[in-house]
């Protein structure tokens, strides 16, 4: 029509802020999350001498990013073995769950994700005896491990040799994923394997080209309000859809002669980035 002009969201609330002839300054950090997709290590095969085994992503897992703020509990295991942190700076970088930092309007104009890490269970029977506390915590699912040389998890967790970070490109393509505001506006915005890597990484184990500008682009923009807003309360709600299986060669601990050890659960850590332009009002202390 005659006389109709497009706007983004981030003219509309720059015209917004300009109109009230005070101050106000202007940031692109981004705002991060993460949430866990749980493996279950089932059916070792042969049975009565165990080779490999099957890692399986059920179907219908739920992960809620931005939905909890620094040092809130994160559970970082599943129904079956709890596991749970107080959420640190490496977690997330909201200061409350589902909202803004401050009275900060932000337009969401890009997605990224990556995987932040990978953890793998162990029955406490089958772990080495006489470990150091952050060691002993690689094995039971509360670190992070990196294990290039599978010596002490199954190859496919994390070899150079599979060429890909082979468990989060497994479910990828099965995660929706939808923007929520305030528990009733929301937006489907396809799967997570549109969600592109967005930082720094090695090439063989990024989630696509590994470059800061290598986003999901929303030129048009989504406005995450502040917190005496509509729209101030927001999350990413995913869903793996389906189930997904991946065979996996099982390791022996301390050497050829030890029997084959299978895992209870491998987890897979997603970090979560939304990258566009924060507004804010300058305050007495952070001018």
């Amino acid at each position: 029509m005659a006389g109709m002009q497009f706007t983004t969201t981030r003219d509309d609330i720059f015209n917004e802020y300009a109109a009230e002839k005070r101050q106000f300054g202007c940031s692109t950090r981004p705002y991060i999350s993460v949430q866990t997709v749980v493996f279950d290590v089932l059916n070792a095969l042969p049975v009565g001498g165990v080779v490999m085994a099957h890692a399986v992503a059920k179907a219908k897992q739920e992960l809620v990013w931005f939905g909890f703020g620094d040092g809130d509990t994160l559970q970082i295991g599943s129904e079956a073995f709890p596991l749970a942190k107080k959420a640190n700076d490496a977690d997330t970088n909201l200061s409350s769950g589902h909202k803004t930092n401050g009275v900060e309007d932000f337009v969401i104009e890009a997605i990224s994700s990556s995987v932040q890490g990978m953890r793998i269970k162990y029955d406490a029977d089958d772990v080495p005896a006489s470990l150091d506390g952050t060691v002993e915590g690689a094995y039971t699912g509360k670190i992070k491990l990196v294990d290039p040389a599978a010596l002490i998890a199954p190859p496919q967790f994390g070899s150079p040799l599979n060429l890909e970070d082979v468990f989060y490109e497994a479910v990828a393509a099965k995660i929706s994923a939808k923007l929520v505001w305030d528990k009733k506006g929301f937006i489907p915005v396809g799967t997570m394997d549109q969600f592109p890597e967005g930082g720094a990484r090695s090439i063989i184990r990024a989630h696509g080209d590994p470059r800061v500008d290598n986003r999901y682009k929303i030129p048009e923009g989504y406005a995450w309000r502040r917190v005496d807003k509509t729209d101030g309360e927001f999350s990413v709600q995913g869903k793996l859809e389906d189930a997904v299986v991946i065979p996996i060669s099982l390791v022996a601990f301390e050497g050829a002669d030890t029997p084959l050890v299978v895992p209870q659960q491998i987890y897979v850590d997603i970090r979560m980035r939304l990258h566009g332009l924060g507004f804010g009002k300058p305050g007495r202390n952070n001018f």
